[in-house]
């Protein structure tokens, strides 16, 4: 087992985080500290994921880039950090590059010629990704805009879409994160004519007008 390995199994990314110094909702959300975000928009637990700026990765990255280091640096520090009994050993053995790295892929069947059929499920997993980060994005928007200034006013209905729907859409784009092919291809199926009503809705910044 390479360092890269043994340090993400002793440290989540969300473990990272608040050693760092980031506060952390009951939920896993925090702002984002790769962009100017004015709400939380980046999930953290074993890896992270910002809604936002798209920003993904493990510990590693998360570290790599918080501080401006190598991956090899990265794992140090967070060795050094948590006061892990892992003995540093550079080799020529690096931690996968998230931006290059498509772990899907590999958890695709592969049954002759079907390399068409891999590439279009990336495809429509990616499509969906970006799809549902954006209405995650617009639903925190609203929830802070929209907010009831007394406990007299009436609910807002962007604001009360919000409530509605924050959990529904991180349901979402945790199985298309975490979930099994077999789980991300019966999302796909399901939700076909959801992202179409979606990518409909927010087309031309429309989706305030439903």
């Amino acid at each position: 087992m390479s360092i890269y390995s043994e340090v993400k199994e002793a440290v989540t990314t969300r473990d990272a985080a608040v050693h760092y110094g980031h506060r952390i909702s009951r939920n896993g959300m925090m702002r984002c500290p790769f962009h100017n975000d004015r709400t939380p928009s980046m999930k953290v637990d074993q890896n992270f994921i910002c809604f936002g700026c798209q920003e993904k990765g493990d510990v590693i990255r998360f570290t790599e880039k918080l501080f401006g280091l190598t991956p090899f640096e990265a794992a140090k520090k967070l060795i050094n950090d948590f006061g892990l009994a892992i003995e540093m050993k550079e080799t020529g053995n690096s931690p996968p590059d998230n931006k290059k790295a498509k772990p899907v892929k590999s958890r695709i069947p592969q049954k002759g010629k079907e390399d068409h059929r891999a590439e279009l499920f990336l495809k429509t997993k990616k499509r969906m990704e970006k799809v549902y980060c954006n209405y995650f994005r617009v639903l925190n928007e609203w929830r802070e805009r929209y907010a009831p200034c007394s406990k007299t006013d009436a609910f807002h209905p962007l604001f009360e879409e919000a409530l509605r729907k924050t959990d529904y859409v991180e349901y979402i784009l945790d199985i298309l994160q975490e979930g099994s092919v077999k789980e991300i291809a019966a999302l796909m199926i399901e939700k076909g004519r959801e992202v179409k009503e979606f990518e409909e809705r927010f087309k031309y910044g429309r989706a305030e007008k439903n």
